[in-house]
């Protein structure tokens, strides 16, 4: 996270990875990211069909730690899965599956004072921020509860607001 800091305070001169990115650079002048604690996670998700025959599909949720090298990003260890919707079709309603996500993790928080960092004397308290949602266009459609709309600019890309919390 330091040498993402460090790239993100320097000029730009193209873009290599996520820290080059004008959202992150907006992240760091916000002071989201001000300490070595602090991840980034980029979410995606995207439907699969098991058996086309009977109907059977799903949707993973894959949060992807973005904080570390690219090399490691893309292995196991940094791919969580939160969420996997059942079928025999694709979910309604995906906001169901993360607020019990989002529920469970506040309920973490308050009972979990730190958490041991390798490479670091005691605790630390870990700070995470989704940088970037990716799906599939019916995905998309669904998180963003899009509606059909036949003009020029459907409303796909929206900026999402937050509220900074202590």
């Amino acid at each position: 996270m330091a040498e993402a800091r460090a790239a993100a305070k320097a000029p730009m001169d193209g873009v290599r990875d996520w820290y080059d990115g004008v959202t992150f650079r907006e992240a760091i002048a916000a002071g989201l990211f001000d300490t070595a604690s602090c991840m980034a996670l980029g979410i995606s998700m995207d439907g699969f069909e098991v058996w086309r025959q009977r109907g059977c599909q799903g949707c993973p949720f894959v949060a992807t730690v973005l904080s570390v090298h690219p090399g490691e990003r893309v292995k196991n260890v940094a791919q969580i899965i939160p969420a996997v919707t059942p079928g025999p079709r694709q979910p309604v309603d995906v906001e169901s599956f993360l607020h019990p996500v989002a529920k469970e993790l506040d309920e973490m928080a308050k009972v979990i004072d730190g958490i041991k960092v390798a490479g670091r004397d005691g605790t630390s308290t870990l700070h995470v921020h989704v940088l970037q949602f990716t799906a599939d266009m019916p995905g998309g459609d669904k998180l963003l509860n899009a509606k059909v709309h036949n003009g020029q600019c459907p409303g796909r890309f929206r900026e999402f607001c937050g509220v900074r919390v202590k």
